[in-house]
């Protein structure tokens, strides 16, 4: 159970829900296809200060990164409930369903993904390695790959 003292203060939940401002302004720029838009922009759309911008991060690119990592964050955790599915064929076209699902009921969320689709590979959070990894398929020695009862690929 959490304590009083590990509870979060006003002081971070408004730090949070400013910083979310911004992640948000960011994806919606982002979904327009405009990284490059300036920082005061950013600061107009989620009604904040440019002062306000530099106490969450250092430069454009630090919270356009944010951006990409929230959403990836929010993609990976999509597909992470389809996990329990024993059946890879199953998990694979349930996941095809989720993302097409996705471009409809969070068009923000797919249109940033799509737009920034080349940074996916080198991630390292939402579906990066550590999600990826049930995805990804080693060789056998042979050249060949295999599937376990689990769904994971095995050599």
């Amino acid at each position: 159970m959490t304590s009083e003292a590990d509870a979060p203060t006003r002081f971070d939940r408004r730090r949070a829900r400013t910083r979310a401002a911004l992640v948000g302004a960011a994806q919606e720029l982002l979904a327009e296809g405009r990284p490059a838009a300036p920082i005061q922009e950013v600061t107009e759309r989620a009604d904040v200060g440019i002062g306000t911008f530099y106490n969450h991060f250092a430069t454009r690119e630090e919270l356009f990164a944010a951006a990409l990592d929230d959403a990836l964050a929010r993609w990976g955790d999509l597909l992470d409930a389809l996990e329990e599915l024993p059946d890879p064929a199953e998990r694979f076209a349930r996941s095809w369903r989720l993302t097409g699902r996705m471009h409809r009921l969070e068009p923000q969320l797919s249109k940033v993904l799509l737009t920034r689709g080349h940074e996916l590979s080198r991630s390292t959070s939402g579906i990066g390695p550590a999600r990826g990894a049930t995805w990804r398929r080693p060789r056998t020695p042979a050249g060949s790959t295999a599937v376990t009862s689990t769904g994971r690929w095995c050599s």
